[in-house]
């Protein structure tokens, strides 16, 4: 017997129906992973991918599902969806769950959805013949609570000072976080982490840049964008840098504001703002927040931010930009600026 095949004898057979729910790039990557490992040491090492976007087929998804595959006796089928399902999508899921095949399998990576929306008869499809995986964002104590559980997994030893401090540096980012304790774990192995040990190690590991920083604020987490400013601030990222990355996200978001007004639906007026169909879904809520504060107030404020940092405006560059960022992060002006050094 082969090493794989003892691995496959070694395993409990697969459900043949997984689905995950996150938000979490991470935990969905690492979780879909195992999947895959265990499917392709229990014989189904053909792995056919559909993205939910436009390039997405229910017609061919179909004929995959129930044809036998070409290069192996089993294969696996992957949806990855980057927003809640569309009918086409849950067509295909149907189908593969009233037209079972003894030779296929079916990985499903979602976006989280509420507990109300988890009671969709297709989500328990995947609950009573299947897998069902749940992945909430950790957030507070729940997200110092993961760093501990990773660090025990990777041996290493850290007290509740450098669980905090690791909590605090990486700002929930769970990329980053992973990253970090995997700079630790080459570094220094089984041996105890102290806390100046791990902060010189990860001073230049960058755990956030001005387009992180600009994804939290379209998802509208106030609080956890301020505590990246203030990691870019601290670290030196150039303003005129993070400027560049909030006013190019306006200025497509002012172009689609001006063609709501003629009638368009928002994903028609993102697309007639040169938008990218595959961003159109993540820009979409971010119009619809910012539509009772004009967009052009938020050009202003930006364009008052060049001036200050090219030092023709009486405003400090630190306060402006923290206003901008409250702004587009859909709450009220701030008046206050950044706790200074």
């Amino acid at each position: 017997m082969s090493a794989s095949q003892r691995a496959e004898a070694s395993l409990p057979p697969l459900k043949p129906y997984h689905l995950l729910l996150s938000d979490e790039p991470l935990l969905l990557m690492e979780d879909g992973d195992r999947i895959r490992q265990q499917a392709k040491a229990q014989g189904f090492s053909d792995r056919l991918v559909f993205e939910q976007d436009s390039s997405w087929n229910t017609r061919r998804f179909s004929m995959a599902w129930q044809s036998n595959s070409l290069f192996a006796s089993r294969k696996l089928l992957e949806i990855r969806c980057q927003r809640t399902a569309d009918a086409a999508v849950l067509e295909a899921v149907n189908l593969c769950f009233s037209h079972p095949h003894p030779d296929c399998m079916l990985l499903m990576l979602h976006p989280w959805m509420k507990k109300k929306d988890r009671n969709q008869s297709w989500v328990q499809q995947f609950a009573q013949h299947g897998q069902l995986l749940l992945h909430p964002t950790p957030e507070g104590p729940a997200y110092r609570n993961w760093l501990t559980t990773r660090l025990k997994k990777q041996q290493l030893q850290a007290s509740g000072l450098v669980i905090d401090w690791l909590a605090q540096a990486t700002a929930g980012n769970l990329l980053a976080a992973a990253q970090a304790l995997d700079v630790l774990t080459l570094l220094y192995g089984k041996t105890p982490l102290s806390l100046d040990n791990v902060q010189a190690a990860l001073s230049n590991v960058s755990q956030h840049d001005a387009y992180s920083l600009l994804e939290t604020i379209l998802c509208g987490d106030l609080d956890r964008s301020v505590t990246i400013l203030e990691q870019l601030r601290f670290s030196g990222e150039p303003v005129l840098l993070i400027l560049h990355a909030l006013t190019r996200e306006l200025r497509y978001l002012a172009q689609a504001n001006a063609a709501l007004s003629s009638g368009l639906t928002p994903a028609q007026a993102l697309a007639k703002a040169g938008v990218w169909t595959s961003q159109i879904a993540r820009l979409t809520p971010v119009l619809l927040r910012l539509r009772e504060r004009p967009v052009h107030q938020l050009l202003q404020l930006a364009l008052e931010l060049d001036r200050s940092i090219k030092g023709r405006s009486p405003e400090a560059a630190e306060n402006l930009l923290l206003r901008l960022v409250a702004a587009m992060a859909g709450k009220p002006l701030l008046r206050h600026s950044l706790p200074q050094n």
